[in-house]
Protein backbone atom coordinates (compact mmCIF):
# COMPACT_ATOMS: atom_id res chain seq x y z
CA UNK A 1 0.00 0.00 0.00
CA UNK A 2 1.39 3.37 -1.19
CA UNK A 3 -0.37 6.46 0.90
CA UNK A 4 0.33 10.23 -0.69
CA UNK A 5 -0.85 13.51 1.18
CA UNK A 6 -0.99 17.06 -0.59
CA UNK A 7 -2.52 20.74 0.37
CA UNK A 8 -3.81 22.26 -1.58
CA UNK A 9 -5.24 25.95 -0.97
CA UNK A 10 -7.61 27.11 1.66
CA UNK A 11 -6.61 24.72 3.72
CA UNK A 12 -7.91 21.84 1.44
CA UNK A 13 -5.91 18.44 2.14
CA UNK A 14 -5.72 15.65 -0.31
CA UNK A 15 -5.04 11.81 0.34
CA UNK A 16 -4.21 9.01 -2.56
CA UNK A 17 -4.08 5.43 -1.05
CA UNK A 18 -3.02 2.84 -3.66
CA UNK A 19 -3.06 -0.68 -3.02
CA UNK A 20 -0.91 -2.75 -5.40
CA UNK A 21 0.70 -6.40 -5.10
CA UNK A 22 4.48 -4.77 -6.41
CA UNK A 23 4.90 -0.99 -5.80
CA UNK A 24 7.91 -1.48 -8.92
CA UNK A 25 4.99 -1.98 -10.91
CA UNK A 26 3.97 1.99 -10.44
CA UNK A 27 7.30 2.94 -11.42
CA UNK A 28 6.63 1.44 -14.75
CA UNK A 29 3.77 2.43 -15.70
CA UNK A 30 4.48 6.13 -14.97
CA UNK A 31 7.49 5.69 -17.16
CA UNK A 32 4.96 3.98 -19.75
CA UNK A 33 2.75 7.05 -19.75
CA UNK A 34 5.65 9.54 -19.76
CA UNK A 35 6.87 7.94 -22.79
CA UNK A 36 3.52 7.56 -24.62
CA UNK A 37 3.05 11.68 -23.56
CA UNK A 38 6.65 12.48 -25.10
CA UNK A 39 5.88 10.56 -28.45
CA UNK A 40 2.46 12.15 -28.27
CA UNK A 41 3.96 15.41 -28.46
CA UNK A 42 2.11 16.55 -24.95
CA UNK A 43 5.03 17.27 -23.24
CA UNK A 44 6.97 20.43 -23.70
CA UNK A 45 10.46 20.40 -24.65
CA UNK A 46 13.68 19.48 -22.39
CA UNK A 47 13.25 17.36 -19.40
CA UNK A 48 10.92 17.19 -16.94
CA UNK A 49 9.12 15.34 -13.92
CA UNK A 50 6.35 13.58 -14.84
CA UNK A 51 4.49 15.15 -12.07
CA UNK A 52 4.67 18.15 -13.99
CA UNK A 53 3.79 17.24 -17.15
CA UNK A 54 1.18 14.20 -16.77
CA UNK A 55 -2.27 15.26 -16.14
CA UNK A 56 -3.26 13.69 -13.28
CA UNK A 57 -6.84 12.68 -14.71
CA UNK A 58 -5.68 10.00 -17.60
CA UNK A 59 -2.92 8.96 -14.70
CA UNK A 60 -5.21 7.95 -12.27
CA UNK A 61 -7.51 5.76 -14.80
CA UNK A 62 -4.95 4.36 -15.74
CA UNK A 63 -4.07 2.87 -12.76
CA UNK A 64 -7.55 2.35 -11.98
CA UNK A 65 -8.00 0.22 -15.32
CA UNK A 66 -4.48 -2.07 -14.70
CA UNK A 67 -5.12 -5.32 -13.16
CA UNK A 68 -2.42 -5.27 -10.80
CA UNK A 69 -3.72 -2.44 -8.83
CA UNK A 70 -6.01 -3.56 -6.26
CA UNK A 71 -7.70 -0.39 -5.13
CA UNK A 72 -7.39 3.62 -5.53
CA UNK A 73 -8.89 5.71 -3.26
CA UNK A 74 -8.49 9.80 -3.65
CA UNK A 75 -10.18 11.64 -0.73
CA UNK A 76 -10.50 15.42 0.26
CA UNK A 77 -10.90 16.46 4.11
CA UNK A 78 -10.63 20.49 5.50
CA UNK A 79 -7.05 20.48 7.45
CA UNK A 80 -5.85 23.03 10.00
CA UNK A 81 -9.30 24.28 10.74
CA UNK A 82 -10.91 24.07 14.65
Amino acid sequence: MLTFQARAGQGVGRSLTLRIGDPYHVSGLTAALAANAVLADRTPPGAHFAADVLDPGPVAEALRGDPLVHSLDLTSSRVGTP
